[in-house]
């Protein structure tokens, strides 16, 4: 997909949880223990080898399997809040946060359909018309004279999406 006119859009989530890493990091692998695992990782032989698909048929079931998964993953119903920030160093951290969604609230929506969701001209047109009457510092002290701010553009902006929990 292309992202030529979003935001970046980040990820960041509140974790909770009981997890044996160490179970974790063994599983990950192919499958083998973690002693496997590590002998992988150094060089050394291991004792089982990847499954890997036999047939064409095969692969193509495997990735309509994954395909599936994440759809059903970017489609989980969700808690979260959303930020939206300029991240340009010459902006007073006080106005760099654009759009701070009130308080966290429930959605099916992936993040960029959030995204498409907010009044994303308004709060761009807002955040512009007060980013173009300061000073861009490195300009400034470079020609010796007052430089200001270009207007940001949409694809400039920084969004992170918190998951506060998935359901």
């Amino acid at each position: 997909m292309l992202t030529g006119d979003i935001p970046e859009i980040s990820k960041s989530a509140y974790v909770s949880n009981n997890v044996d890493w160490v179970t974790v990091a063994g599983g990950l692998t192919t499958g083998g223990s973690l002693e496997d695992s590590l002998h992988r990782r150094i060089g050394g032989r291991p004792r089982r080898h990847l499954m890997i698909p036999q047939t064409i048929e095969e692969t193509i079931e495997e990735i309509n399997e994954q395909a599936i998964l994440i759809e059903q993953m970017n489609t989980q119903k969700r808690i979260v809040q959303i930020f939206i920030a300029d991240p340009d160093i010459n902006v007073p951290l006080d106005a760099s946060l654009l759009y701070q969604s009130e308080k966290p609230f429930v959605t099916d929506l992936n993040d960029q359909e959030l995204f498409f969701e907010l009044p994303i001209k308004t709060i761009l047109d807002t955040h512009n018309s007060k980013r173009t009457l300061l000073l861009d510092k490195a300009a400034t002290s470079k020609s010796g004279k007052d430089v200001k701010l270009e207007p940001i553009k949409v694809r400039e902006l920084r969004m992170t999406v918190v998951d506060i929990a998935k359901f």
